[in-house]
């Protein structure tokens, strides 16, 4: 019994971050809560600003915000109705919950051994409101814990297999979870 949990937990983790995820999303969705903060309206902004400016160009992503996010947004925001409501854009937030749920239970399992501690990790990371209210908008936050998640896993991955060389997953995964990219 243990032997086949220890097997499905990672598989259940990742569905449980989905199912509670785009549940949250439909819910807040729903109430038109997904475009209600401040910046998730921003994000979206100036990913249109990329391309839909009177200075349109790179120098519209600034330098306080993860420039990856707007990046990704540019195809969606295109169209008048993913820029008002954020639907597909909120939708990358969810994946990157679901995700980060899954990258915490293997680092807790790496470190610690226990496939329990990864399911614990993971349903507290899941559980916490605010992650679900922000992980249902088009935020930076949702991008940001994934990245810097995966970033962690690969170099841990890294640690423990050694004459791997250089962590470059690692590396590159940071990066992008850096502003200034």
């Amino acid at each position: 019994m243990d032997r086949t949990a220890a097997r499905w937990a990672p598989r259940l983790v990742l569905l449980a971050g989905f199912l509670l995820g785009t549940g949250w999303f439909v819910y807040f969705y729903a109430l038109g809560l997904t475009t209600a903060h401040y910046d998730a309206k921003a994000h979206l902004l100036v990913a249109r600003r990329l391309l839909d400016s009177t200075s349109p160009g790179y120098l519209q992503l600034g330098v306080h915000w993860l420039p990856l996010l707007h990046i990704l947004y540019l195809p969606l925001v295109l169209f008048e109705g993913q820029y008002r409501t954020g639907f597909f854009p909120s939708l990358t937030s969810v994946c990157a919950f679901a995700l980060s749920g899954w990258l915490l239970y293997r680092i807790a399992l790496r470190c610690t051994g226990s496939w329990r501690s990864g399911v614990f990790a993971s349903v507290i990371l899941l559980g916490n409101a605010n992650w679900q209210y922000l992980q249902a908008c088009p935020l930076t936050e949702p991008l940001f814990m994934f990245l810097n998640l995966a970033a962690l896993e690969r170099f841990l991955a890294w640690r423990d297999n050694p004459g791997a060389g250089l962590p470059w997953a690692a590396a590159i995964l940071a990066s992008l979870a850096s502003p200034g990219v």
